[in-house]
């Protein structure tokens, strides 16, 4: 449907601002054009969340917060330097013991590639979509230079979805698109929905897109703009019998285009399978950003109490509806397809995946990991407090949490386990010692990577050489899972020095109408001109364009906060062009 947002015909090439926009340029607007064309504005959840409570009207004045955590972090550091001889004493003994857990981790995963097997092959092939459940599914495909791949993405959900459930969110910091992926979309089939946002956020894109779908539309499905659903997807409406079910999570595989790829690929494999487990014994945590449905209600609540930092959009999802007390399920019978980046450590300035991950450290170093610490305190609640229904399904949601909690803190302590071997080794006379017992953790620990991808490559997918990994990655699997445990490492501590004291929770500034124009600028950079210089414009064909009308369209949208809203047009004179960019619509 059309937002009726216009902007005046452009003479001229097309200009783009990929960074920060500056006062004074014919690329700046006012706060109206972004609050009218990038902002969804609802009234606040009813029944809130402890994260949304807990969290809602932290300050974007890092300079406070930072200097008080910063002072919290000095007395822990203090404290720790105080009773450095207790926690020697302490974690001493725990070296004999070290190469227990890698043993503890691989009994753990057989234990759930044996409980939760992967479907057998061609089990798909025995299920059909049913047309009336497709035609109730939306898809928000939230993108960002996506115009090399969006077509391959659009046309494998036309193979299931309706084109008009099928909302594509093009963003950026830019008055203007960045690239052609309107035209691309245009082109395979104009029926689809487009829509820029001059405001480049990934969460912000879920929440504006949802807004965008059709009252019909009953359940909604994310998917990144670089990943394609398979011909034999599996659309199975059975799922939402259980009420307590409100998303679903998908089988991922990677391109295998390089030996990375694969290795990704495999990662995914027993990532895909452990969920399956979860969704059988227990409740899926979360959905990867990847690929994933929703119940629309569900959806809507969740977003509005997202808390839409940087990165980690679909973890924070995850936990706000386990906050709900809400579960999630897994479907492993089909599996989407998705690109990784090709190199493990920067050297590339070329856009291998979404939102510019151009090498697996940046995408897991310094974002997928980063907000696992600061949910710390959620886990724990949740562990406590968390219900599934039945009695062993909430003892294993607790068993899994406990194992969650024991690897955050693992890794947060990791550096101090490795200091103190280092003063413990240079103390003893016999330095064999602590090397032996290190040296024996690191053995055991590539023993049990190598014995988990053998067990589950040549035992349990043994009748499924599609899904096998090879000989080349079942080899380097142990250097790639030490490379994750650094991307880990380093990730949650960046959280604690960095990531928690400068990035606030933003509860409420995307769906509530608190971005103003000075969040605006501190977040996203970007510098509005007054509204006073824009209340009448006119064209050089003499067409008129009155903020009031994009002040009208902005309240109008406060008011449509139910979870199957569509926006009503607003008509606009026309001028008597064809040119396409004389209207932008949604």
């Amino acid at each position: 449907m059309s937002l009726g947002k216009v902007q005046p015909p452009r003479t001229g090439p097309k200009k783009f601002c990929d960074g920060p926009l500056k006062d004074g340029g014919e690329d700046v607007k006012p706060y109206s054009h972004y609050a009218s064309s990038a902002l969804y504005t609802a009234k606040p959840p009813s029944e809130p969340s402890l994260l949304y409570r807990f969290c809602k009207g932290q300050d974007l004045d890092t300079r406070a917060r930072a200097t008080v955590w910063y002072f919290m972090l000095a007395s822990v550091a203090l404290l720790l330097a105080t009773s450095w001889a207790s926690i020697v004493a302490l974690l001493r003994p725990l070296y004999p013991r070290l190469h227990k857990l890698p043993l503890l981790h691989l009994a753990t995963d057989v234990m759930m590639y044996i409980l939760a097997p992967w479907p057998p092959r061609d089990v798909h092939i025995l299920h059909r979509n049913d047309p009336g459940y497709l035609r109730e599914i939306g898809c928000i495909v939230p993108c960002h230079r996506s115009a090399g791949e969006i077509a391959d993405t659009v046309a494998s959900l036309l193979l299931y979805l309706e084109p008009e459930h099928i909302v594509v969110v093009d963003n950026g910091n830019s008055v203007e698109p960045l690239d052609d992926t309107r035209e691309v979309l245009r082109a395979l089939n104009p029926s689809v929905q487009y829509v820029w946002l001059p405001i480049g956020h990934k969460a912000n894109a879920l929440w504006k897109g949802l807004s965008l779908l059709p009252e019909q539309v009953k359940y909604i499905m994310h998917i990144d703009d670089d990943t394609e659903l398979p011909d034999d997807f599996v659309l199975d409406e059975s799922v939402w019998e259980d009420p307590r079910v409100h998303g679903v999570s998908y089988g991922i595989r990677m391109r295998p285009t390089g030996v990375v790829q694969r290795l990704v690929d495999w990662e995914f494999r027993g990532i895909s399978q452990c969920r399956l487990f979860e969704s059988m014994y227990s409740t899926v945590w979360f959905q990867h950003g990847i690929i994933g449905i929703w119940r629309r209600q569900a959806f809507m609540e969740t977003m509005q109490e997202h808390p839409f930092l940087p990165f980690g959009e679909d973890n924070w999802n995850g936990t706000i509806n386990l906050l709900k007390q809400r579960a999630m399920a897994q479907e492993l019978r089909s599996s989407v397809t998705t690109y990784a980046p090709g190199a493990l450590f920067p050297g590339s300035s070329s856009r291998d995946q979404g939102y510019g991950a151009t090498c697996l450290w940046k995408q897991r170093a310094e974002r997928w990991c980063v907000n696992a610490p600061r949910r710390l305190w959620l886990r724990l609640y949740l562990m406590l407090f968390y219900r599934t229904g039945s009695l062993s399904r909430t003892l294993i949601f607790q068993v899994t949490s406990a194992l969650h909690l024991m690897s955050v803190v693992g890794h947060l302590l990791a550096p101090f386990i490795l200091l103190q071997a280092l003063v413990v080794f240079l103390a003893l006379d016999d330095w064999s010692e602590v090397s032996r017992h290190m040296l024996g953790a690191l053995a055991s620990f590539a023993v049990c990577q190598w014995a988990n991808g053998l067990f589950l490559s040549a035992f349990l997918l043994r009748d499924q050489p599609g899904l096998q990994a090879d000989a080349v990655t079942l080899l380097l699997w142990p250097l790639y899972s030490t490379f994750l445990q650094i991307c880990t490492l380093y990730g949650h501590w960046r959280c604690l020095l960095f990531y928690i004291p400068f990035f606030p929770m933003r509860h409420g500034l995307y769906t509530e109408g608190g971005m103003d124009p000075d969040a605006l600028r501190q977040l996203h950079g970007i510098h509005c001109v007054e509204e006073e210089s824009f209340e009448s414009r006119s064209t050089h064909d003499g067409t008129v364009f009155e903020i009031d009308q994009i002040r009208a369209l902005h309240e109008t949208e406060t008011e449509l906060t139910g979870p199957h809203c569509v926006l009503q047009e607003v008509q606009v004179a026309l001028p008597d062009t064809d040119d396409p960019q004389a209207e932008l619509s949604c």
